[in-house]
């Protein structure tokens, strides 16, 4: 019998053949007595279309075998291990007397099903189809795949249901074609990839993920640890969403290069938990893959048994009231739209997510909360501490209406659910940049523009003065401010210390205004803050300021008046290909003087602060 995915020697498969011919040509069941002899591939493949091909839910009649339940489960069990289906499929057995099994009862898995569905239909659109033993190598393939990806939830977390739901548009092999970047015209067309082609996809994708783990798996581990030990006991569900949302904005940029190449990408990495995580460089299905991974890590008491081993996907997903919190959403996008100074129509989907909270659907796009002013707004590229936080914890009907006229659907579980909008008005929807924080406040800056004002679809800088503000983290209530210090308003250079002190700063106010110059020319500026070491570090024009918490005194930190950079011509998305090189250097290609600010960004209060790149770059 063919071992599917497997090799064997020529000798080996001689000697097969020879020792068949010198016996007989029907290999038998062991005999449990009453048995007559059975042609063993002839059984065999028999199973293989009860098993696989017939999947209508009816028992399938083996009762011409005249075989025991003792002589049939070894075969059958081959037959599910050979094509890697032991743990996604389950057969019992109807004994129409003592001795013989009259019907064989199976349970596939539903993940499983629907891709072998897929997998008919696209044979069926093939120009050349295959027949049933190479079709059932295609099966095989497949399941060799679900198998490995569903036995490793330490690196790939849990399934969600979106990918295997009949409710949504996007299927188990489609899910396949998305993270192997197949353009989405070509999803839709259905016809566009042949069987074969399907085939070669799925083993390529077998193959990657399990390289991925092989090279990447201790570093993805160690990331997860990283994202992680930002989280505390103290912190609600909302605020363990907030600081990982904030945590992958600052750990990952935006991968362009398939937006301005317009080509397929040669490595799927992007579009998976470990581009973002290790490469720290993906596409939007990598953050939403990353973003589900940490949640689901983040919550063991939803996704883990006590002892640290992971729950089965039917655990966490199934029932009356699944558990879960997390999973995947999709639009595809119908705009006229420029890409690099071209006028063109997009169509591609976009990934985001949906999240629950208190029993209660949220929608929350990890990737545009890092990248509005790159995508959105497409007047600059992402700079570390650009952070939105409109795109967290918003509704179905608030984001329809974002993206009224622009979309073609959105594909989601949650269009009933995700009708929330409570946290439209949370204090951290007001957060421009990352929040940070101590064991007693959070620490943010407070951009002071009303909804009216901010426009999901054109990021830009609003002229309304920032503050720097401190969130007693005892305030569990995400709409009240009660309670919340004005540290520091940029405009008038005034404030208090959270223990009550005047803070006078006239740097503060002088440099407020050079900041409103530097706004009018170039867009989408924005101020951001960082904590370390009891002091707040925050941005203003072409400087970095120090805000000493206890004093509330204020002070230069780094005055940038000469900045040079190098480009990296190999980078096809010139806005990220420039980084800053010491003075005097050979490599030195651009040179600016009082060059717009740099923003701090730091990643935790356990963190050093790190100047992010300079907001010149993108417009060189």
């Amino acid at each position: 019998m063919k071992k599917y995915g497997k090799k064997y020697a020529p000798w080996l498969l001689f000697l097969f053949v020879a020792a068949c011919l010198l016996t007989s040509t029907a290999a038998a069941l062991p005999d449990s007595g009453a048995a007559a002899s059975v042609p063993q591939a002839e059984l065999e493949q028999a199973l293989e279309e009860a098993i696989f091909r017939r999947r209508d839910g009816t028992p399938a009649d083996v009762s011409q075998y005249n075989l025991t339940e003792e002589q049939l489960a070894p075969v059958t069990a081959g037959v599910l291990a050979d094509n890697y289906a032991d743990a996604l499929v389950t057969v019992s057995y109807d004994s129409a007397g003592a001795n013989s099994v009259s019907a064989m009862d199976v349970e596939m898995d539903s993940t499983l099903s629907m891709a072998l569905d897929e997998l008919d239909q696209i044979n069926e659109n093939s120009p050349e189809p295959m027949g049933g033993p190479e079709l059932q190598t295609v099966y095989a393939h497949y399941a060799e795949l679900q198998a490995y990806y569903e036995s490793e939830p330490e690196y790939f977390g849990l399934p969600c249901p979106y990918f295997t739901s009949k409710d949504t548009e996007t299927s188990p092999i489609g899910a396949i074609l998305a993270v192997a970047g197949i353009p989405q015209a070509a999803i839709d067309a259905g016809d566009s990839r042949t069987i074969q082609q399907v085939d070669q996809i799925i083993l390529g994708f077998t193959d990657a993920l399990r390289g991925y783990v092989a090279e990447y798996g201790d570093a993805l581990l160690a990331a997860r640890d990283r994202a992680l030990s930002h989280l505390d006991s103290n912190m609600t569900a909302a605020e363990k969403l907030l600081v990982l949302n904030d945590w992958l904005a600052g750990s990952c940029t935006f991968d362009m290069s398939a937006v301005t190449t317009g080509e397929e990408p040669t490595d799927m990495i992007g579009s998976t938990a470990f581009g973002a995580l290790v490469k720290q460089n993906c596409a939007c299905l990598g953050y939403s893959a990353a973003y589900v991974y940490l949640v689901q890590c983040a919550f063991p008491e939803i996704y883990q048994n006590g002892d640290g081993s992971w729950k089965t996907k039917e655990e966490v997903n199934g029932g009356e009231n699944p558990a879960y919190l997390i999973d995947f959403v999709k639009i595809i996008w119908d705009a006229d739209v420029s890409i690099l100074g071209e006028e063109s129509h997009f169509g591609e989907p976009h990934f985001f997510n949906a999240v629950k909270l208190d029993g209660k659907w949220y929608y929350a796009d990890p990737c545009y909360s890092d990248i509005s002013v790159q995508c959105i707004g497409r007047n600059r590229v992402e700079t570390d501490g650009n952070l939105s936080h409109l795109y967290f914890l918003c509704s179905d009907p608030t984001m329809r209406e974002w993206y009224r006229g622009n979309f073609k659907t959105i594909d989601t579980l949650y269009q009933e659910l995700a009708v929330h909008d409570e946290y439209e008005d949370a204090w951290f929807t007001d957060a421009a940049g990352p929040v940070s924080y101590d064991d007693d406040y959070w620490y943010y800056v407070k951009n002071q523009s009303t909804l009216e004002q901010i426009s999901p679809t054109e990021a830009h800088y609003n002229q309304v003065p920032d503050q720097l503000v401190a969130r007693p983290r005892t305030l569990t209530d995400p709409l009240s401010t009660a309670g919340e210090t004005v540290l520091l308003d940029y405009a008038t250079g005034q404030g208090a210390t959270t223990g009550g002190a005047a803070v006078t700063s006239e740097l503060v106010q002088n440099e407020y205004l050079l900041f409103q110059a530097y706004a009018e020319k170039y867009p989408s500026l924005a101020h951001s803050l960082a904590l370390y070491r009891n002091a707040l570090y925050f941005n203003t024009s072409n400087k970095i300021l120090k805000y000493d918490l206890h004093s509330g005194a204020v002070s230069l930190v780094k005055e940038y008046n000469r900045v040079s950079a190098v480009r990296d011509t190999s980078n096809p998305f010139p806005g990220q290909s420039f980084s800053v090189v010491p003075e005097g250097s050979a490599d030195i290609a651009h040179t600016v003087f009082n060059p717009p600010p740099r923003r701090p960004l730091s990643q935790g209060r356990r963190q050093a602060v790190r100047p992010g790149r300079h907001q010149f770059l993108p417009y060189l």
